[in-house]
């Protein structure tokens, strides 16, 4: 995948090695997100993977998943 050691990706990931603007663009082409992305999230972060389904739906489909959403946060529980 990144054509690394497991070594070198402990070693990126304890700050051991500087993590470059060529290593988030690597790291974000093998996870399949912008390499900002590989910066934005942290143990606390919702689950990723909502993230995901919003990058893989058409415009229409943003539209209807944001109504949905303000339709639920509008009811009370």
């Amino acid at each position: 995948m990144l054509g690394v050691t497991v070594t070198h990706v402990w070693l990126l990931e304890h700050g051991e090695r500087k993590l470059t603007a060529k290593w988030l663009r690597r790291l974000g082409q093998v996870l399949g997100v912008p390499a900002g992305t590989v910066l934005d999230y942290g143990p606390d972060d919702p689950e990723p993977g909502l993230l995901g389904y919003w990058r893989a739906a058409s415009e229409s489909q943003r539209a209807n998943i944001l109504a949905h959403i303000q339709n639920l946060l509008s009811k009370p529980d």
